[in-house]
C-alpha cells in the first residue's frame, strides 16, 4: 500500500552487499514491439531475476506467488519484462488510470539508483492495464515526487495465469553519473510487485545491474535539443446585449523557444525564452475550507522538471509554481557519483509568493511586478549520508528575499536517519504586497485595536508583509526517525523565527516552535489458515506541541494510531 512505501524501500535497502547479486545486463540489437507480450527473440537472452521475497508486511518472508523480471539493454534503452503469476486472475485489482495514479492495486515496478549512494532513486511502475507512474524518490528530504515525469513507455497483458508487462526506458532518461577511470558502471536496482488480496503484500528483489562501458559512453554523447514554437489564438469581444455583436478582436501571437544542451546524461544546460505552457494540464482545485494553509500544486512544466531533485530539502525552499509568466530562464544541473550541483535563474513578468503566518497562509500575486528568481544548490555524500548547501534569491522593485542554508542526512543504519536543516533569511517588502493581501480598500494605516473577526480589512498575513521593516530570522528543522520491522519512533523539532521568509518556496508557516514525537510497535500474526502469509498490526502514540516565538500556546495534542 502507498502509505507504507517507506517501509518497503527500507526493507529493500537493508540487504547487505553480500546478499545482493550482481547481474550483467546483456546487450542486444533491435527493438521490441511494446505490447506486454514477451515474445521477442531477445527476451530469451535476457538476464532473469526472481522476485521471491516479501518486503511488506513481513520483511524477507518467502513470496506467496511467483514473479520473474527480465532485463536487457540496447544501445539506447533498458528493456524490462515481468511475468507475474496469479492463482486467481479474477482477483487482480487494476484499471485504466491517469499517469502517476498507479498508487494502489496490482502493479510491477523497477526502482533504479544510478549512483548506489541511496540519495535519489527513480521508480517506473505499470499495472496490468498498462497504466504508468514514474516517481522520484528523494532520501534527503524523505519525499516521493509523483509529478516528476520522464520519457519511457510500458504495456501489459492480463493472461490466464496472471499478467505480463514490458517497459522501455531510454538510457538518457536515467541521470547516470560520470565515472572516474577504473570505476565500473552499475545501477542498484529494486524490483517490486504489489499484490493486494485479503492482505496487501509487496514482494521484491534487489540486484546490482552491471552495464557495458560502451553504453555509458553512448549516454555521455553531447547533443543540442531545440523546440521552437508559434501560437496563434484568436479571441474576440462581444456586446452582451440582445444581438451579441462582435465589438473587437484580440489575436494572440506568441513565439518562443526551449533549448537544451546535454553535455552528457549527468550534465545539462537548459534555456527557455517566452516558454509555451499551453500543453500543460490545468490544476485540480485543492483548496479546502478545513485547511487555512496554501495547498501544494504539482509541477508539470518540462523546463522546471530537469534537475528538480537537487532542490528537494526538508524545507521546501524552491517551489517553481511561484514562477508565473517567465520571460526567459536558465537551468544548469550536474551529477556525479558523490557530488551534485545546480543553478536555476528565471526572469518573471509577475510576482507570486506564499505569505506565511503561524495559523495559516495566503498568496500574494502582483501582476507586472518583474522579479529575478535564483536558486543554487550543492550536495555531496556517500553511503547513504549527505551534506548540502542551498541559496535562494528573489529581487524586484523595492523587494528582496534572500535565503541561505545548510542541510544534511546522517545515515545511522537503514532503519535510522537523522535529518537537519539550518537556514537564515533577509527580506524587504514593498507596500503593494500588503495591499494585495488586504481584505478591504486600504490597509496602509495602522490596524485598529479592536477588530472583529470577519469585519476587519487586516489579516495576519497583511501584518507579516510590513513594508516598513527589515525582516530577518532563522528556520531550523531537526528530525530523527527509526522505522524498523519491530518498532517505529521519531522525534522532530522545528523552530521558525517570526520574520523568517522563503518566498521562492512553499514555507506556509512561520513564527512557531514545534516538538513532535511518536513511539510505536509492530506485531505479525497469521489471522487465518488460508492467508498467504502473516498480517501486520501497528500501533503508536503521537504527541504534538506548537507554540509561537513568544511561547504562547498554539496547539497541544496526543493521538493514538
Amino acid at each position: 500500500p502507498e502509505a507504507d512505501t517507506g517501509d518497503i524501500d527500507n526493507a529493500s535497502d537493508s540487504l547487505s552487499a553480500d546478499d545482493i547479486p550482481r547481474v550483467e545486463l546483456p546487450v542486444v540489437q533491435g527493438e521490441i514491439t511494446l505490447d506486454g507480450v514477451l515474445d521477442e527473440w531477445f527476451w530469451a537472452d535476457s538476464a532473469e531475476i526472481t522476485i521471491d521475497k516479501e518486503l511488506y508486511p513481513e520483511r524477507f518472508a518467502d513470496a506467496s506467488v511467483g514473479t520473474r523480471a527480465l532485463a536487457v539493454t540496447t544501445s539506447t534503452h533498458l528493456y524490462m519484462g515481468f511475468i507475474a503469476d496469479d492463482p486467481d486472475v479474477s482477483k487482480i485489482r487494476s484499471a485504466n488510470r491517469a499517469r502517476d495514479s498507479v498508487k494502489d492495486g496490482d502493479y510491477v515496478s523497477v526502482v533504479i539508483d544510478p549512483t548506489g549512494q541511496l540519495r535519489r532513486k527513480f521508480e517506473f511502475r505499470v499495472n496490468p492495464h498498462g497504466s504508468r507512474a514514474d516517481i522520484l524518490q528523494d532520501t534527503i528530504s524523505d519525499r516521493y515526487w509523483y509529478d516528476w515525469d520522464t520519457r519511457w513507455d510500458a504495456e501489459s497483458q492480463i493472461t490466464k495465469n496472471g499478467f505480463t508487462s514490458e517497459m522501455a526506458i531510454p538510457l538518457d532518461s536515467i541521470k547516470q553519473p560520470r565515472l572516474k577511470a577504473g570505476e565500473k558502471p552499475f545501477w542498484l536496482v529494486i524490483l517490486k510487485r504489489s499484490y493486494p488480496r485479503e492482505v496487501d503484500r509487496t514482494f521484491g528483489a534487489v540486484a546490482v545491474f552491471g552495464r557495458d562501458e560502451s553504453l555509458t559512453q553512448n549516454t555521455h554523447r553531447r547533443r543540442l535539443e531545440l523546440k521552437p514554437y508559434y501560437i496563434y489564438f484568436p479571441e474576440e469581444e462581444r456586446d452582451p446585449g440582445e444581438e451579441f455583436t462582435r465589438t473587437d478582436d484580440y489575436n494572440l501571437n506568441e513565439v518562443g523557444i526551449d533549448a537544451k544542451l546535454i553535455w552528457d546524461s549527468s550534465t545539462a544546460l537548459s534555456v527557455t525564452i517566452n516558454p509555451n505552457y499551453t500543453d500543460v494540464e490545468a490544476d485540480i482545485a485543492r483548496d479546502s475550507i478545513n485547511n487555512s494553509f496554501t495547498p501544494f500544486q504539482p509541477e508539470k512544466r518540462s523546463f522546471f522538471q530537469d534537475g528538480r531533485e537537487l532542490y528537494s530539502t526538508q524545507m521546501p525552499l524552491v517551489y517553481t509554481r511561484n514562477i508565473v509568466q517567465p520571460d526567459y530562464g536558465l537551468d544548469f544541473s550536474h551529477f556525479n557519483l558523490r557530488n551534485s550541483m545546480g543553478a536555476l535563474w528565471v526572469k518573471d513578468k509577475d510576482t507570486k509568493l506564499v505569505m506565511p503566518d503561524n495559523l495559516g497562509s495566503d498568496t500574494v500575486e502582483i501582476d507586472e511586478l518583474e522579479n529575478d528568481s535564483l536558486a543554487m544548490r550543492w550536495v555531496t555524500g556517500e553511503k547513504g549520508s549527505s551534506l548540502g548547501l542551498i541559496g535562494t534569491f528573489r529581487k524586484g522593485v523595492d523587494y528582496k528575499n534572500y535565503v541561505f542554508g545548510v542541510d544534511g542526512l546522517v545515515n545511522l543504519g537503514i532503519d535510522d536517519k537523522i535529518r537537519y536543516q539550518l537556514t537564515w533569511s533577509e527580506t524587504n517588502y514593498p507596500g503593494s504586497f500588503a495591499d494585495d493581501l488586504c481584505d478591504g480598500d486600504d490597509c496602509s494605516a495602522p490596524p485598529p485595536e479592536d477588530c472583529d473577526l470577519g469585519e476587519c480589512d487586516y489579516t495576519a498575513e497583511v501584518l507579516r508583509a510590513n513594508p516598513n521593516e527589515d525582516l530577518g530570522g532563522h528556520g531550523i528543522r531537526l528530525s530523527y526517525k527509526h522505522d524498523g520491522p519491530e518498532g517505529l519512533y521519531w522525534l522532530n523539532y522545528f523552530d521558525y523565527a517570526e520574520d523568517f521568509r522563503a518566498d521562492f518556496g512553499l514555507e506556509k508557516r512561520t513564527d512557531y516552535r514545534q516538538l513532535n514525537a511518536a513511539y510505536g510497535k509492530k506485531w505479525y500474526l497469521q489471522v487465518r489458515e488460508k492467508d498467504q502469509g502473516k498480517s501486520r498490526i501497528r500501533g503508536y502514540v503521537v504527541g504534538n506541541m506548537i507554540q509561537n516565538s513568544d511561547g504562547e500556546q498554539i496547539e497541544n495534542g496526543l493521538d493514538l494510531w
